[in-house]
Protein backbone atom coordinates (compact mmCIF):
# COMPACT_ATOMS: atom_id res chain seq x y z
CA UNK A 1 0.00 0.00 0.00
CA UNK A 2 1.34 3.54 -0.80
CA UNK A 3 2.80 5.96 2.13
CA UNK A 4 -0.30 8.21 3.05
CA UNK A 5 2.08 10.57 4.95
CA UNK A 6 2.76 11.12 8.86
CA UNK A 7 -0.13 10.90 11.20
CA UNK A 8 -0.20 14.44 12.69
CA UNK A 9 0.13 14.93 16.86
CA UNK A 10 -3.47 14.83 17.11
CA UNK A 11 -4.44 12.01 15.55
CA UNK A 12 -1.52 10.14 17.55
CA UNK A 13 -2.73 11.37 20.40
CA UNK A 14 -6.13 9.99 19.09
CA UNK A 15 -4.64 6.36 18.99
CA UNK A 16 -3.00 6.67 21.83
CA UNK A 17 -6.71 7.77 23.99
CA UNK A 18 -9.63 5.35 24.48
CA UNK A 19 -13.42 5.04 24.30
CA UNK A 20 -14.43 7.27 27.16
CA UNK A 21 -15.12 5.10 29.61
CA UNK A 22 -19.00 6.11 30.67
CA UNK A 23 -20.01 5.14 27.27
CA UNK A 24 -17.95 2.02 26.72
CA UNK A 25 -20.09 -1.05 25.84
CA UNK A 26 -18.75 -3.30 28.79
CA UNK A 27 -20.28 -6.99 30.13
CA UNK A 28 -20.66 -10.52 30.48
CA UNK A 29 -21.48 -13.33 28.59
CA UNK A 30 -23.14 -16.44 29.28
CA UNK A 31 -22.81 -19.15 26.85
CA UNK A 32 -25.02 -21.99 26.21
CA UNK A 33 -22.50 -24.33 27.16
CA UNK A 34 -21.81 -22.48 30.25
CA UNK A 35 -18.82 -20.29 29.42
CA UNK A 36 -18.80 -17.06 31.05
CA UNK A 37 -16.88 -14.41 29.42
CA UNK A 38 -16.17 -10.43 29.94
CA UNK A 39 -15.39 -7.41 28.45
CA UNK A 40 -15.85 -4.82 26.05
CA UNK A 41 -18.77 -5.67 23.98
CA UNK A 42 -19.34 -4.94 20.04
CA UNK A 43 -22.42 -6.26 19.32
CA UNK A 44 -23.50 -6.76 15.42
CA UNK A 45 -20.55 -4.71 14.35
CA UNK A 46 -22.03 -1.09 14.81
CA UNK A 47 -23.02 -1.38 18.74
CA UNK A 48 -19.87 -0.41 20.67
CA UNK A 49 -21.47 1.95 23.09
CA UNK A 50 -23.84 2.44 25.82
CA UNK A 51 -25.49 5.58 23.26
CA UNK A 52 -25.53 3.04 20.46
CA UNK A 53 -29.37 1.60 19.60
CA UNK A 54 -30.68 -1.95 19.94
CA UNK A 55 -32.99 -2.50 17.13
CA UNK A 56 -36.18 -4.71 16.77
CA UNK A 57 -39.74 -5.13 17.09
CA UNK A 58 -42.01 -5.08 20.01
CA UNK A 59 -45.59 -6.64 20.09
CA UNK A 60 -48.81 -4.91 20.75
CA UNK A 61 -50.45 -5.95 24.03
CA UNK A 62 -53.48 -7.05 23.11
CA UNK A 63 -55.29 -4.91 25.75
CA UNK A 64 -54.37 -1.96 23.81
CA UNK A 65 -55.52 -3.31 20.69
CA UNK A 66 -58.89 -3.71 22.22
CA UNK A 67 -59.11 -0.62 23.80
CA UNK A 68 -58.36 1.18 20.77
CA UNK A 69 -61.15 -0.30 18.97
CA UNK A 70 -63.57 0.21 22.03
CA UNK A 71 -62.21 3.93 22.12
CA UNK A 72 -62.25 4.29 17.47
CA UNK A 73 -65.44 2.60 15.91
CA UNK A 74 -63.38 3.26 12.48
CA UNK A 75 -60.11 1.32 13.70
CA UNK A 76 -62.49 -1.45 14.94
CA UNK A 77 -63.83 -2.13 11.59
CA UNK A 78 -60.68 -1.81 9.92
CA UNK A 79 -58.85 -4.26 11.94
CA UNK A 80 -62.44 -6.55 11.76
CA UNK A 81 -61.73 -6.51 7.95
CA UNK A 82 -58.41 -7.33 8.35
CA UNK A 83 -59.21 -10.44 10.51
CA UNK A 84 -62.09 -11.86 7.72
CA UNK A 85 -62.35 -13.19 4.75
CA UNK A 86 -65.06 -14.23 1.81
CA UNK A 87 -65.34 -17.62 0.73
CA UNK A 88 -68.15 -19.57 -0.98
CA UNK A 89 -70.02 -16.30 -0.27
CA UNK A 90 -69.55 -16.58 3.00
CA UNK A 91 -67.76 -13.74 5.20
CA UNK A 92 -65.67 -15.89 8.14
CA UNK A 93 -64.15 -13.73 11.00
CA UNK A 94 -61.79 -14.59 14.00
CA UNK A 95 -60.63 -13.40 16.78
CA UNK A 96 -57.36 -11.32 17.67
CA UNK A 97 -56.47 -14.44 20.16
CA UNK A 98 -56.58 -17.10 17.11
CA UNK A 99 -53.64 -14.59 15.42
CA UNK A 100 -50.22 -16.46 14.85
CA UNK A 101 -48.68 -14.02 15.03
CA UNK A 102 -49.29 -10.95 17.31
CA UNK A 103 -49.26 -7.44 15.49
CA UNK A 104 -45.46 -5.76 15.92
CA UNK A 105 -44.26 -2.81 15.82
CA UNK A 106 -40.90 -1.22 14.89
CA UNK A 107 -38.95 0.08 18.03
CA UNK A 108 -35.29 0.85 18.87
CA UNK A 109 -33.98 1.16 22.46
CA UNK A 110 -30.14 2.66 23.44
CA UNK A 111 -27.82 0.33 25.06
CA UNK A 112 -27.43 2.55 27.76
CA UNK A 113 -31.05 1.70 29.02
CA UNK A 114 -30.30 -2.17 28.94
CA UNK A 115 -29.71 -4.03 32.12
CA UNK A 116 -29.50 -7.64 29.99
CA UNK A 117 -30.18 -9.16 26.73
CA UNK A 118 -31.72 -12.84 27.12
CA UNK A 119 -31.94 -15.09 24.06
CA UNK A 120 -35.33 -16.45 23.78
CA UNK A 121 -35.06 -18.30 20.29
CA UNK A 122 -33.25 -17.84 17.05
CA UNK A 123 -35.43 -14.36 16.10
CA UNK A 124 -35.98 -12.92 19.51
CA UNK A 125 -34.83 -11.85 22.91
CA UNK A 126 -36.13 -10.50 26.40
CA UNK A 127 -34.56 -7.14 27.32
CA UNK A 128 -34.38 -6.38 30.39
CA UNK A 129 -34.41 -2.44 31.96
CA UNK A 130 -32.48 -0.60 34.34
CA UNK A 131 -35.93 0.37 35.74
CA UNK A 132 -36.60 -2.86 36.09
CA UNK A 133 -39.10 -3.95 33.53
CA UNK A 134 -38.51 -5.88 30.23
CA UNK A 135 -39.90 -5.86 26.89
CA UNK A 136 -39.28 -8.95 24.26
CA UNK A 137 -37.74 -7.25 20.44
CA UNK A 138 -37.78 -9.88 17.83
CA UNK A 139 -35.49 -9.56 14.65
CA UNK A 140 -35.83 -7.01 12.10
CA UNK A 141 -32.49 -6.05 11.32
CA UNK A 142 -28.94 -7.92 12.09
CA UNK A 143 -29.10 -6.82 15.71
CA UNK A 144 -31.02 -9.72 16.92
CA UNK A 145 -31.02 -13.52 15.82
CA UNK A 146 -29.23 -15.20 13.65
CA UNK A 147 -28.81 -12.76 11.22
CA UNK A 148 -26.32 -10.73 13.82
CA UNK A 149 -23.25 -10.22 12.68
CA UNK A 150 -21.01 -11.77 15.77
CA UNK A 151 -20.43 -10.17 18.89
CA UNK A 152 -17.03 -9.30 19.52
CA UNK A 153 -15.31 -9.37 23.23
CA UNK A 154 -11.97 -8.22 24.18
CA UNK A 155 -10.88 -9.11 27.46
CA UNK A 156 -9.30 -7.21 29.98
CA UNK A 157 -5.80 -8.80 28.71
CA UNK A 158 -6.27 -7.78 25.70
CA UNK A 159 -7.55 -11.28 23.92
CA UNK A 160 -10.57 -10.99 21.45
CA UNK A 161 -13.70 -13.75 21.48
CA UNK A 162 -16.51 -14.19 19.18
CA UNK A 163 -19.89 -15.21 19.61
CA UNK A 164 -22.75 -16.36 17.26
CA UNK A 165 -26.59 -15.75 18.11
CA UNK A 166 -26.82 -19.29 18.45
CA UNK A 167 -23.70 -19.59 21.08
CA UNK A 168 -24.90 -17.06 23.45
CA UNK A 169 -27.93 -17.43 26.22
CA UNK A 170 -27.47 -14.40 28.24
CA UNK A 171 -25.63 -10.96 28.08
CA UNK A 172 -25.09 -8.68 31.23
CA UNK A 173 -23.82 -5.19 30.42
CA UNK A 174 -22.16 -3.49 33.71
CA UNK A 175 -19.95 -0.55 34.46
CA UNK A 176 -16.51 -0.95 33.16
CA UNK A 177 -14.66 -2.37 36.28
CA UNK A 178 -11.59 -0.16 38.07
CA UNK A 179 -8.78 -1.10 37.32
CA UNK A 180 -9.90 -2.38 33.89
CA UNK A 181 -7.32 -0.97 30.80
CA UNK A 182 -9.31 1.66 28.15
CA UNK A 183 -10.32 -0.15 25.24
CA UNK A 184 -7.74 1.63 23.48
CA UNK A 185 -9.57 3.01 19.91
CA UNK A 186 -11.98 6.71 20.18
CA UNK A 187 -15.44 6.00 18.56
CA UNK A 188 -16.21 7.93 15.04
CA UNK A 189 -17.14 11.27 15.52
CA UNK A 190 -18.11 14.48 13.12
CA UNK A 191 -20.57 16.07 11.55
CA UNK A 192 -22.27 14.89 8.03
CA UNK A 193 -23.85 17.43 5.63
CA UNK A 194 -26.39 15.95 3.06
CA UNK A 195 -27.95 16.95 0.10
CA UNK A 196 -31.52 17.44 1.73
CA UNK A 197 -29.78 20.57 4.06
CA UNK A 198 -29.08 18.48 7.42
CA UNK A 199 -25.98 19.06 9.28
CA UNK A 200 -25.61 16.42 12.22
CA UNK A 201 -22.77 15.84 14.57
CA UNK A 202 -22.54 12.83 16.85
CA UNK A 203 -21.07 9.46 16.92
CA UNK A 204 -20.95 8.06 13.26
CA UNK A 205 -20.89 4.29 11.59
CA UNK A 206 -20.16 4.14 8.61
CA UNK A 207 -21.26 2.24 5.93
CA UNK A 208 -23.58 0.73 9.17
CA UNK A 209 -20.03 -1.00 9.70
CA UNK A 210 -17.03 1.05 10.89
CA UNK A 211 -17.26 2.78 14.41
CA UNK A 212 -13.76 2.94 16.09
CA UNK A 213 -10.99 4.89 14.57
CA UNK A 214 -9.01 1.78 14.52
CA UNK A 215 -11.47 0.23 11.69
CA UNK A 216 -10.26 0.28 7.89
CA UNK A 217 -11.47 2.16 5.01
CA UNK A 218 -11.10 0.38 1.79
CA UNK A 219 -10.65 1.26 -1.62
CA UNK A 220 -9.19 2.04 -5.01
CA UNK A 221 -7.41 4.58 -6.78
CA UNK A 222 -5.60 3.98 -10.64
CA UNK A 223 -5.30 0.40 -9.95
CA UNK A 224 -3.48 0.77 -5.75
CA UNK A 225 -5.99 -0.91 -3.19
CA UNK A 226 -5.86 1.26 0.38
CA UNK A 227 -7.15 0.16 3.32
CA UNK A 228 -6.90 3.38 5.95
CA UNK A 229 -7.78 3.16 9.15
CA UNK A 230 -10.40 6.03 10.11
CA UNK A 231 -7.57 7.81 12.55
CA UNK A 232 -5.73 9.03 9.64
CA UNK A 233 -8.90 10.34 7.63
CA UNK A 234 -10.26 13.77 8.09
CA UNK A 235 -12.94 14.15 5.60
CA UNK A 236 -14.59 11.88 3.40
CA UNK A 237 -17.08 13.34 0.83
CA UNK A 238 -19.26 11.84 -1.87
CA UNK A 239 -17.75 12.50 -5.55
CA UNK A 240 -19.66 10.34 -7.61
CA UNK A 241 -22.37 7.30 -7.27
CA UNK A 242 -18.97 5.13 -7.29
CA UNK A 243 -16.71 7.24 -5.95
CA UNK A 244 -15.42 9.26 -2.86
CA UNK A 245 -12.38 11.79 -1.91
CA UNK A 246 -10.72 10.82 1.14
CA UNK A 247 -8.86 13.76 3.11
CA UNK A 248 -6.15 12.23 5.13
CA UNK A 249 -5.02 14.17 8.32
CA UNK A 250 -1.81 14.51 6.49
CA UNK A 251 -3.29 16.82 3.84
CA UNK A 252 -3.20 14.32 1.16
CA UNK A 253 -6.09 13.45 -0.88
CA UNK A 254 -7.37 10.59 -2.36
CA UNK A 255 -10.53 9.60 -4.69
CA UNK A 256 -11.21 6.05 -3.30
CA UNK A 257 -13.91 3.42 -5.68
CA UNK A 258 -14.65 -0.08 -5.74
CA UNK A 259 -16.33 -1.15 -2.96
CA UNK A 260 -19.17 -0.48 -0.58
CA UNK A 261 -16.79 1.78 1.97
CA UNK A 262 -16.97 4.13 -1.13
CA UNK A 263 -19.39 3.79 -3.44
CA UNK A 264 -23.16 3.40 -3.71
CA UNK A 265 -23.26 0.33 -2.14
CA UNK A 266 -22.80 1.57 1.13
CA UNK A 267 -25.23 0.75 3.77
CA UNK A 268 -26.37 3.82 4.47
CA UNK A 269 -23.73 6.24 7.72
CA UNK A 270 -25.62 6.80 10.68
CA UNK A 271 -25.03 9.43 12.89
CA UNK A 272 -26.25 9.10 16.48
CA UNK A 273 -26.55 11.77 19.59
CA UNK A 274 -28.09 11.63 22.72
CA UNK A 275 -29.36 15.20 22.44
CA UNK A 276 -32.15 13.79 18.97
CA UNK A 277 -31.74 10.03 18.31
CA UNK A 278 -29.68 9.15 15.25
CA UNK A 279 -30.10 9.72 11.47
CA UNK A 280 -29.15 7.01 8.84
CA UNK A 281 -27.79 8.99 5.79
CA UNK A 282 -28.34 6.63 2.22
CA UNK A 283 -25.15 7.25 -0.63
CA UNK A 284 -27.53 9.59 -2.41
CA UNK A 285 -28.19 12.06 0.21
CA UNK A 286 -24.85 12.05 1.89
CA UNK A 287 -22.41 15.15 0.78
CA UNK A 288 -19.75 14.88 3.22
CA UNK A 289 -18.23 13.93 6.77
CA UNK A 290 -15.57 15.98 8.85
CA UNK A 291 -13.88 13.66 11.78
CA UNK A 292 -12.89 15.20 14.96
CA UNK A 293 -11.99 13.92 18.03
CA UNK A 294 -14.85 14.94 20.38
CA UNK A 295 -13.54 13.08 23.66
CA UNK A 296 -16.23 11.68 25.97
CA UNK A 297 -19.34 13.56 23.44
CA UNK A 298 -20.85 10.76 23.70
CA UNK A 299 -22.20 10.41 27.15
CA UNK A 300 -24.37 14.25 26.51
CA UNK A 301 -27.95 13.31 27.96
CA UNK A 302 -28.70 11.78 31.10
CA UNK A 303 -30.72 8.96 30.65
CA UNK A 304 -33.69 8.28 31.96
CA UNK A 305 -34.87 4.35 31.71
CA UNK A 306 -38.51 3.73 33.28
CA UNK A 307 -40.23 7.13 33.01
CA UNK A 308 -43.20 7.72 30.60
CA UNK A 309 -44.38 9.78 28.28
CA UNK A 310 -46.46 12.41 29.98
CA UNK A 311 -47.63 15.79 28.45
CA UNK A 312 -50.35 17.86 27.30
CA UNK A 313 -52.46 16.52 23.87
CA UNK A 314 -53.90 19.24 22.38
CA UNK A 315 -56.79 17.98 19.85
CA UNK A 316 -58.38 20.30 16.91
CA UNK A 317 -62.14 20.20 18.31
CA UNK A 318 -60.91 21.99 21.15
CA UNK A 319 -60.36 19.35 23.58
CA UNK A 320 -57.00 19.40 25.72
CA UNK A 321 -56.12 16.18 27.81
CA UNK A 322 -53.14 16.38 30.08
CA UNK A 323 -51.92 12.77 31.56
CA UNK A 324 -49.42 9.88 30.52
CA UNK A 325 -49.14 9.56 26.68
CA UNK A 326 -49.10 6.53 24.18
CA UNK A 327 -48.43 7.23 20.86
CA UNK A 328 -50.18 5.73 18.14
CA UNK A 329 -51.13 2.83 20.72
CA UNK A 330 -47.53 1.63 21.01
CA UNK A 331 -44.50 4.05 22.42
CA UNK A 332 -44.98 4.61 26.33
CA UNK A 333 -41.42 5.40 27.69
CA UNK A 334 -39.15 8.17 27.14
CA UNK A 335 -36.63 5.73 25.51
CA UNK A 336 -39.13 4.79 22.97
CA UNK A 337 -39.05 7.05 19.18
CA UNK A 338 -40.99 8.81 16.91
CA UNK A 339 -39.41 8.00 13.34
CA UNK A 340 -40.03 9.59 9.89
CA UNK A 341 -38.25 10.96 6.79
CA UNK A 342 -36.11 14.28 5.75
CA UNK A 343 -36.01 13.52 2.40
CA UNK A 344 -34.39 10.45 1.82
CA UNK A 345 -32.47 10.47 5.49
CA UNK A 346 -34.40 8.54 8.03
CA UNK A 347 -34.71 9.67 11.37
CA UNK A 348 -35.11 7.78 15.16
CA UNK A 349 -36.28 10.81 17.39
CA UNK A 350 -36.59 9.59 21.21
CA UNK A 351 -39.42 11.12 22.81
CA UNK A 352 -37.01 11.95 25.35
CA UNK A 353 -35.16 14.50 23.40
CA UNK A 354 -38.11 16.55 22.87
CA UNK A 355 -40.34 19.20 23.98
CA UNK A 356 -43.41 19.26 21.68
CA UNK A 357 -44.76 17.52 18.51
CA UNK A 358 -47.40 19.56 15.98
CA UNK A 359 -49.10 17.77 13.17
CA UNK A 360 -48.73 19.92 9.90
CA UNK A 361 -51.13 17.35 7.94
CA UNK A 362 -51.31 13.60 7.06
CA UNK A 363 -48.42 12.92 6.24
CA UNK A 364 -46.10 15.83 8.23
CA UNK A 365 -44.88 16.55 11.69
CA UNK A 366 -42.61 19.32 12.96
CA UNK A 367 -41.09 17.97 16.10
CA UNK A 368 -39.70 20.22 18.45
CA UNK A 369 -36.51 18.89 20.56
CA UNK A 370 -35.56 20.07 23.55
CA UNK A 371 -32.09 21.80 22.63
CA UNK A 372 -33.83 24.25 20.47
CA UNK A 373 -33.50 22.35 17.15
CA UNK A 374 -36.68 21.59 14.74
CA UNK A 375 -36.88 18.97 12.31
CA UNK A 376 -40.01 18.31 9.80
CA UNK A 377 -40.87 15.01 9.21
CA UNK A 378 -42.60 13.17 6.53
CA UNK A 379 -43.91 10.27 8.14
CA UNK A 380 -46.18 9.10 4.92
CA UNK A 381 -44.25 5.82 5.27
CA UNK A 382 -44.15 5.69 8.75
CA UNK A 383 -47.21 3.80 10.59
CA UNK A 384 -48.30 6.90 12.41
CA UNK A 385 -50.71 7.75 10.04
CA UNK A 386 -52.63 3.95 10.11
CA UNK A 387 -52.72 3.95 13.93
CA UNK A 388 -55.85 4.99 16.08
CA UNK A 389 -53.87 7.87 17.34
CA UNK A 390 -52.80 9.00 20.88
CA UNK A 391 -54.22 7.77 23.51
CA UNK A 392 -54.05 9.81 26.79
CA UNK A 393 -55.07 8.68 31.01
CA UNK A 394 -55.19 11.31 32.99
CA UNK A 395 -55.10 10.68 36.70
CA UNK A 396 -57.38 9.26 38.21
CA UNK A 397 -59.47 9.26 34.94
CA UNK A 398 -59.83 6.61 32.15
CA UNK A 399 -58.08 6.78 29.05
CA UNK A 400 -59.04 8.96 25.99
CA UNK A 401 -58.05 9.18 22.22
CA UNK A 402 -57.12 11.70 20.11
CA UNK A 403 -57.66 10.23 16.74
CA UNK A 404 -54.81 11.05 14.40
CA UNK A 405 -56.86 13.27 12.10
CA UNK A 406 -58.20 15.25 15.09
CA UNK A 407 -54.44 16.00 16.31
CA UNK A 408 -52.88 19.55 17.03
CA UNK A 409 -50.38 19.10 18.77
CA UNK A 410 -48.77 17.33 21.34
CA UNK A 411 -46.13 19.34 24.28
CA UNK A 412 -44.08 16.89 26.56
CA UNK A 413 -43.14 17.38 30.53
CA UNK A 414 -40.19 17.12 31.63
Amino acid sequence: MPWLGAVTALMLAIRAGSLPQDDALYGRVTTTDGEVVEGYLRWDRNEAGRSDFLDGRKEIPIEYIREAERLDPDFAAAQQEARSLVAFGMRITWDEDDQADPPTEEASIRLAHVASITVVDRRSATIELRSGGTVELASTSSDLGRGMRGLEVTRPDGSVRSFRWGELARVDLLPVPAGVPALGAWRLHGTVSTWSGLELEGIIAWDLDEVLTTDILDGRQNGEDYEIEFADISEIARETRRSARVVLQSGDTLVLRGTNDVDRDNRGIEVSDPSFGRAVVPWEDFRWVRFDPAEGSASGRDFRPGDPIVGTVFARDGRVLEGRIRWGNVQEQLWESLRGWVDDTRLTLEFGAMSAVRRIDEDRLEVSLVDGRVFELDVAGEPEGRRPGIFVTPEGRATRLVRWQDLDRVELSR
